[in-house]
């Protein structure tokens, strides 16, 4: 297991200022029912009330002790969070109260002798129950966050906030299992909106427990951070429908290729004042924690957004802060990397097949050679060439290869396809800064879908031949219109 935990344990759970703090109430309860149970009595009516809250105590924290270090709390169908803090309010009551009674019954009965051990030990007993106050105390304070507040613990811990998701596919799922592999947010504490209920991904969404909905609004009410999943050309018309329900406790995180901060701020600006926006690219290994990901910042966000959003990238990856326009490189580069890996993967299996391997073990011998080759290279301070070099032995088969690769134009085809994808980014962005994109240029079914939002427009195009269009950031148009 890694030092982040994994799908069946939750390391945050012990290495985190709340875990902890669940340790220390574990330990008071053990120490204060061995002492009492040994030698200080517990007779009497007090007597019996103390013992049986610091056991009661004891049972409830090592079960949610337990619930919450194996990620069964995903099980319940309540809210988690809500449900320890009470309960460790609740304790901390009862803590207090047997501190003050246990010590006020006893010392009314004297020991028989000088220095008498059953005295040493009700001493003991009272300042070890003051001490599981303290720790009660320390997680009520921990896990109670002031409405809209985001609390991040530390980088082990799971994040006290809830997560949105606007759209459920492929990049939303691998950021969800990323996330509750990593530890860092519980998946009951996160939330995605689709329109299609039946898309795989969805139903994976829905068996790792996160809160499906096919409502745009709802996602936004029960996030904090809420990230825009869905394709750039549905970018506007999901901002005209939620833009209303944004609030300054909202962290605004786009994922879409091409789609401009300014777009989006320009667009929240009609409701909010200072919208909170960031753009991030990643990829799809965050689903294996191998990510890797940058984020620019907007106008409005601020250095703590920054952390925040860092910090939740950086548990499924790499992760680190570019200028904007250093984004669409990215895209072309390590957004459409995986792609690039997998298309190789397959000609490399396929190589290996040929030449007589089974297809099952040609793939894995080709997949562990990219995987050992990049955790070399990322291992090392030597540049990729000199690590090329040392697996090339004079007139051997690898340099062999590598001249057959170079007759066919293999680098300037790995070239090309970075630049390829990273100009189709930008001609998105150049869309999105026209307002206008082509009907033609979406699908049929995403077409139909986004015509049956409300505000959404249908126009001629600037060069008034009638042929239809999209208005996508300009606001000025909210209806669907025909032109004559």
């Amino acid at each position: 297991m890694d030092s982040q935990g994994s799908p069946y344990l939750n390391k945050g759970a012990l290495c985190s200022t709340l875990g902890g703090a669940r340790i220390c109430q574990l330990a008071m309860g053990c120490a204060v029912i061995a002492m009492v149970t040994h030698s200080a009595g517990y007779s009497g009516s007090q007597g019996v009330f103390c013992m049986a809250a610091w056991c009661c105590c004891f049972a409830v924290s090592a079960a949610v002790f337990f619930l919450d270090a194996t990620r069964l709390y995903s099980c319940l169908r309540v809210s988690w969070d809500n449900l320890t803090v009470t309960w460790a309010a609740c304790a901390t009551l009862m803590y207090v109260t047997a501190s003050v009674v246990y010590p006020l019954f006893f010392l009314r009965s004297e020991c028989p002798y000088e220095g008498c051990e059953v005295r040493d030990f009700r001493i003991a007993v009272t300042v070890c129950s003051i001490l599981g106050t303290l720790a009660y105390g320390a997680e009520v304070a921990l896990c109670r966050a002031r409405p809209g507040q985001i609390v991040v613990l530390n980088a082990t811990s799971s994040v006290r906030m809830s997560v949105g998701f606007i759209g459920a596919g492929q990049l939303a799922h691998a950021l969800v299992k990323g996330f509750t592999a990593a530890g860092v947010i519980a998946a009951h504490r996160i939330t995605a909106s689709s329109p299609d209920t039946d898309l795989p991904t969805v139903t994976g969404l829905r068996k790792m427990g996160v809160n499906l909905t096919t409502s745009n609004k709802e996602t936004v009410n029960r996030s904090d951070v809420l990230f825009l999943a869905v394709k750039p050309h549905i970018i506007p018309f999901v901002l005209d429908e939620i833009g209303p329900d944004i609030e300054d406790r909202h962290l605004i995180v786009s994922c879409a290729a091409g789609v401009t901060i300014s777009s989006i701020e320009k667009k929240l600006l009609q409701h909010r004042s200072a919208p909170r926006v960031m753009r991030c690219m990643t990829n799809t290994p965050v689903v294996v924690r191998e990510g890797a990901t940058v984020y620019a910042t907007g106008t409005h966000a601020e250095v703590e957004d920054g952390k925040l959003l860092e910090q939740l990238m950086a548990s499924v990856g790499f992760c680190t802060e570019v200028e904007e326009d250093l984004v669409d490189a990215v895209t072309g580069l390590s957004g459409s990397g995986p792609a690039y890996a997998f298309t190789a993967l397959d000609a490399l299996a396929d190589g290996g097949v040929k030449m007589g391997l089974p297809r099952r073990l040609a793939v894995r011998l080709g997949a562990q050679a990219l995987l050992g080759a990049a955790k070399m290279l990322l291992d090392s301070e030597q540049h990729p060439g000199q690590l090329k070099d040392n697996v090339c032995s004079p007139g051997g088969a690898t340099i062999h290869a590598l001249h057959f690769l170079e007759s066919g134009g293999f680098r300037s085809l790995l070239i090309n396809a970075v630049e390829a994808s990273c100009i189709r980014t930008r001609e998105l962005q150049f869309l999105a800064d026209q307002e206008r994109i082509s009907p033609a240029a979406i699908k049929k079914t995403t077409l139909d879908k986004v015509l049956q939002q409300p505000g959404v427009a249908v126009g001629g195009d600037a060069g008034g031949n009638g042929r239809s269009g999209l208005n996508l950031f300009n606001s000025r148009t909210s209806g669907i219109k025909k032109k004559n």
